[in-house]
């Protein structure tokens, strides 16, 4: 016999996005690739991290759908 007990708390979640989660994914391949290159194996790498940051700021506060496209088209 298994007795659970849960207990809920409130807490603030961010809403998902898909820029968020485009932002999320550029953040930990990033991430990984800094680990390889720690390893010492020849890879070519730049982070673009603060420029993707940038980029799903931009389409949150986006006023329009036109100009919203043209962040995203950046961020992909």
């Amino acid at each position: 016999m298994i007795r659970i007990d849960c207990t809920l708390v409130e807490s603030n979640i961010h809403a998902l996005t898909t820029s968020s989660l485009l932002y999320d994914s550029v953040r930990a391949l990033s991430r990984l690739l800094s680990r390889v290159k720690e390893y010492g194996l020849p890879i070519i790498f730049t982070s673009h991290t603060c420029r993707a940051k940038k980029r799903d700021l931009e389409i949150l506060n986006a006023k329009r759908p036109k100009g919203r496209k043209k962040h995203y088209v950046g961020l992909l």
